[in-house]
């Protein structure tokens, strides 16, 4: 989206006749291993352990629920940064007391979107990496910078310094995304 004066304009696919292949989506199943993954495997252990004490007390709020399902997500995609706070027993609130950081360096998600980029990229496709999770972004940049170097491919982050998507493909920055839609 270009602002010229007081008017919008923008560029579609269609009004730069660029033709886009069909979408296609691929279902990857993946086999979560304790031996493999034995940081991430016993976290989520721990996190679905919570999850199940606590919904069985009579205090515990809609808001906490989400709060630790979102952290059960957030295990699963990649572990890193999640933030455990004290809570306040009167009101079961959190504190500004932190009483650990998640650092286990390890995603069985991660190490498969990681290989499907390459595939994807050995076969001369470009990639798009969608996330509202900060730190899983973060790490798969970082993981594509290394590719990128290796391999010669250019990777943008979009969307700020927290990132939208990171993009990766050709040897060239020659195309971009405008509000997450490739064009």
């Amino acid at each position: 989206v270009a602002k010229l004066g007081m008017k919008f304009t923008r560029r579609t696919r269609e009004s730069e006749n660029i033709d886009l292949p069909p979408q296609e989506i691929k279902q990857v199943d993946l086999e979560f291993s304790e031996e493999l993954y034995p940081k991430q495997f016993e976290l989520i252990r721990k996190l679905r352990d919570e999850y199940t004490l606590s919904t069985k007390d009579s205090e515990f709020t809609n808001l906490q629920a989400i709060a630790l399902y979102t952290r059960l997500r957030q295990a699963t995609v990649w572990p890193d940064g999640i933030t455990i706070w004290a809570v306040d027993p009167d009101t079961l609130k959190p504190t500004k007391e932190v009483l650990d950081t998640v650092t286990i360096g390890e995603s069985i998600i991660m190490d498969n979107v990681e290989y499907l980029i390459q595939s994807a990229m050995e076969n001369e496709h470009r990639v798009v990496v969608f996330s509202h999770f900060k730190t899983a972004l973060a790490e798969m940049e970082r993981r594509l910078r290394q590719i990128a170097m290796e391999k010669g491919y250019v990777v943008q982050t979009i969307g700020g310094p927290e990132g939208l998507c990171a993009f990766i493909g050709g040897k060239t920055g020659d195309e971009y995304v405008s509000e997450g839609t490739p064009i």
